[in-house]
Parts: structure tokens; sequence; C-alpha cells
């Protein structure tokens, strides 16, 4: 059986498994085992966030900051990703920091001062690159 199906399986039962939805979207993203399809990798990734899998979450908040396979929210993916810094989550934690060093557009100005908070919160749960950031 392809990961695809089992997955599938799990993420859309009632008692449901984040993990399985991540693994889901996973596939829905690289094309592995069905076609590649942005907008079912986010579905799946809102599904596994709902389930409290923090790893769906920030790729939920990634989706919406760049509009993959959902509608362009950087509000919202700004919104996400700091309920995952809030959930100790270095990888959004690494995100926020990356995101205000080089800014996205109009829509997040770059801000040293930020990046530089951000990255430490990350460095504070052992993220490398957050600490690499921090330094800097």
């Amino acid at each position: 059986r392809l990961v695809s199906d089992w997955s599938s399986d799990v993420c859309s039962s009632d008692l449901g498994s984040g993990q399985g939805c991540l693994n889901l979207s996973d596939a829905y993203a690289k094309g592995q085992g069905v076609s590649r399809d942005p907008s079912s990798a986010f579905t799946s990734a809102v599904r596994g966030c709902s389930l409290r899998e923090q790893t769906a979450c920030i790729r939920v908040a990634s989706a919406k900051l760049v509009g993959d396979g959902a509608p362009k929210d950087v509000g919202g993916g700004l919104a996400q990703l700091d309920a995952s810094c809030t959930a100790r989550q270095a990888a959004a934690r690494s995100m926020l920091s990356n995101l205000y060093t080089r800014g996205l557009g109009a829509d997040v100005v770059a801000n040293a001062d930020r990046a530089h908070a951000y990255a430490a919160k990350g460095c504070s749960l052992g993220d490398a690159p957050s600490c690499a950031a921090a330094r800097r």
C-alpha cells in the first residue's frame, strides 16, 4: 500500500492522526504516489494542524504566506507562525526570524530587532540556524 493511501485513511477518519495528515500533505506536495496537488496538500496540512501536529501547522503558515495551494494570506500565515512560536516550535521561530531578516515584499517589512528576537527564541530551543542568526 502506498503511504498516501494509508495516510488518506488515517487523516480522514474520525479519530484522525496529525502525523498521517502531515504524511498525506507531503505526498500531495511532492507528487509521491499521487498527482502533485498543492490544494490537497494544504487541506491535509490544515487537518493535521487541527489534530495538533505542529509541523503541519507550519506547513499551513508557509502555504498561506506564498499562496501555495491556498489563497495568499500573509496576515493569516504570520498569525499561524506566531501561534506555532507560542507552542514552542523552533522551526516557526526560525521562519519568523528569516521573514523579518529579509522581509516579504510590502507584506512584511524587514525588521532587524524582530528578526533577532525570534532567532534568540529559536536558539533557546536548540535550533542551530536560529542560534547562528542570533549571533549576527
